[in-house]
């Protein structure tokens, strides 16, 4: 998709050159601040079924349908 901007003179340019620029580094700190969120919930969880498998000395399963085909195991949709 192309746009077409026409301005009048260069400091209308220069203007919505930095418009453009602080709307995309308020874009990428949401982002990263979204990225660090995940992060924090990811080793929250890793903790936590490290915990349940060293209580339970087992492997926690894998959320998500499992199919047993004879010898081999299909996980549908595991997360």
């Amino acid at each position: 998709m192309s746009i077409v901007k026409e301005f009048n003179n260069f400091n209308e340019l220069i203007k919505s050159i930095d418009e453009s620029i602080t709307a995309t580094r308020q874009q990428l700190a949401e982002f990263l601040r979204r990225l660090e969120d995940i992060k924090v919930k990811s080793e929250q969880d890793r903790k936590l079924k490290e915990l349940l498998k060293r209580l339970t000395g087992e492997e926690i399963a894998a959320a998500g349908k499992v199919v047993d085909l004879k010898d081999v195991k299909l996980f549908i949709n595991p997360d």
